[in-house]
């Protein structure tokens, strides 16, 4: 969809806006295949490719924690974390964290 801004009538792209309804789906649905992943455990190493096969979106979740040399993604009172050979793992968020937020 082409907008034209009236004021300096210049043609950009607007990327459509997603519907909150949608969004926390999406949100959803990312917590709960990560919480079938992890389990009981404390952490669980998972390939990306598994994650997206059972439809995990990478590009949403709710917040990002980064500390030394570490970046935490988080899904509500989950995390995942890039490791080598396109893995995660995916963990609880501390306790810790937690409290500070």
């Amino acid at each position: 969809m082409k907008i034209v801004n009236p004021n300096t009538s210049t043609s950009y792209k607007k990327r459509p806006i997603l519907k909150w309804g949608r969004v926390n789906r999406i949100l959803k649905k990312n917590f709960q295949i990560m919480k079938d992943l992890i389990d009981d455990d404390k952490y669980n190493k998972v390939k990306k490719l598994i994650l997206e096969k059972k439809g995990f979106n990478f590009r949403f979740h709710t917040s990002v924690i980064k500390s030394p040399g570490l970046t935490y993604t988080n899904v509500y009172l989950l995390s995942w974390r890039d490791i080598e050979n396109d893995e995660v793992i995916i963990s609880r968020v501390p306790e810790t964290i937690i409290e500070e937020l």
